[in-house]
């Protein structure tokens, strides 16, 4: 894949397939934004993580985990509210 930049307002990005020259994606600033704020922390797909597969492993895991036990303690808190326990 080649990557080809332009040097407009909206600093353009076109990802164009060298056998065939057809163009695979355009990026803008604003879709590289939204890929690394909504996309990135979502899939995980961050190059050193993906180059590195036990790490990406070991990652996902904890954070799994880590997701787990903030969502356990929300109901049990929530629970303790709503029946009176303390």
């Amino acid at each position: 894949m080649l990557r080809v930049k332009f040097a407009d307002p909206d600093a353009t990005w076109f990802h164009i397939d060298p056998t065939t020259g057809e163009v695979l994606n355009r990026a803008d600033q604003s879709s590289r934004t939204y890929r690394w704020l909504f996309n990135a922390p979502h899939s995980f797909d961050f190059r050193f993580l993906l180059q590195r597969r036990p790490v990406w492993d070991a990652v996902l895991w904890l954070l799994s985990a880590a997701g787990l036990i903030i969502s356990v303690s929300g109901v049990v808190i929530g629970w303790r509210r709503l029946s009176g326990v303390r």
